[in-house]
């Protein structure tokens, strides 16, 4: 007999605590938010990202070199936006965009205090970047899935704590259409990528997501769709076993790299665009190299986007 998703979620909740306490048996124990901040392990896209582009960057700077950027806040700013507008509200797309803006500024969070210190400009640049999220999102979720009615949530983010060790897994979809049941699981999830198209990038974002929010809810979701609003292109994912381990894999591989950290092991360096922000690439010899080469020269004497 097939299992339902609350049963796949309670197998997927196992699998994680288990395979996820070995590997952090080098941390501290205790909970995660009595244990000192660096010796924790938050377990977010932006961390999977970092950590496998190359592990001593992201000891040296990615940890603490999260930057909020008007790419980064337009998807949470814009959940606040489509969830005025989603509930009758009479206002326009931009009221509602800067308001969300202005809500945000007030409420005192780490995104409230950088929208806060921002000028005129810089809030306009942000304004622009949520508006074009509010206007793309109508037509690209029209067609899918079929006859579904999507709900944006304001700061749904769910999160996930691992029992014993200071572990935390988070994430925040966009809309969700559906909603986890009784007798089964017709939720999908959707979130918003500013990036460009990249089929590495959007399984990475989406296996995420859905293992955070299979063990937050308890349920595994139908789908997970990832809406790039570059380019208007759609990818969507089935929440298969596939899907959920290949995603588990990445959360161990960042707790591995942070508790080989604390045993002081050298953490491997890779070499690529990010050496071009990193803080050790004088003292990287891999880095050097690669920033020498044909590949990491400067392109029209412009340094590259920071990825």
């Amino acid at each position: 007999m097939t299992a339902t998703p609350r049963e796949r979620a309670t197998a997927w909740r196992d699998r994680a605590r288990v395979e996820l306490l070995a590997a952090a048996q080098p941390l501290p124990e205790g909970g995660y938010w009595s244990t000192p901040e660096r010796q924790r392990v938050a377990i977010r896209s932006y961390d999977l990202r970092e950590a496998s582009a190359c592990p001593a960057r992201y000891l040296a700077r990615g940890r603490d070199g999260f930057r909020w950027t008007a790419a980064i806040a337009a998807p949470t700013l814009a959940r606040t936006a489509l969830a005025e507008l989603a509930g009758g509200s009479a206002a326009t797309a931009p009221e509602a965009v800067w308001r969300a803006l202005d809500q945000q500024a007030a409420e005192g969070t780490d995104l409230g205090d950088w929208l806060g210190g921002l000028g005129p400009g810089g809030r306009s640049a942000v304004a622009r970047a949520v508006l074009a999220i509010v206007a793309a999102a109508p037509g690209q979720l029209h067609p899918w899935p079929p006859r579904a009615r999507w709900y944006a949530e304001r700061d749904r983010s769910p999160s996930w704590l691992l029992r014993g060790r200071p572990v935390r897994a988070s994430a925040a979809y966009d809309l969700r259409a559906g909603r986890p049941r009784a007798g089964g699981d017709d939720s999908r999830l959707a979130l918003f990528v500013g990036a460009a198209p990249d089929p590495a990038r959007a399984e990475l974002e989406a296996g995420h997501l859905a293992l955070v929010a299979t063990l937050d809810v308890g349920s595994v979701p139908v789908a997970v769709s990832v809406l790039h609003l570059q380019s208007g292109e759609r990818t969507t994912f089935d929440v298969d076993d596939d899907l959920l381990g290949d995603a588990l894999d990445r959360w161990i591989a960042l707790v591995g790299v942070v508790a080989g950290a604390l045993e002081g092991a050298p953490p491997d360096t890779r070499a690529g665009p990010h050496c071009h922000h990193c803080p050790r690439a004088a003292d990287c010899i891999p880095g050097q190299a690669w920033l020498v080469g044909p590949a990491g020269r400067r392109r029209g004497g412009l340094l590259p986007e920071e990825p």
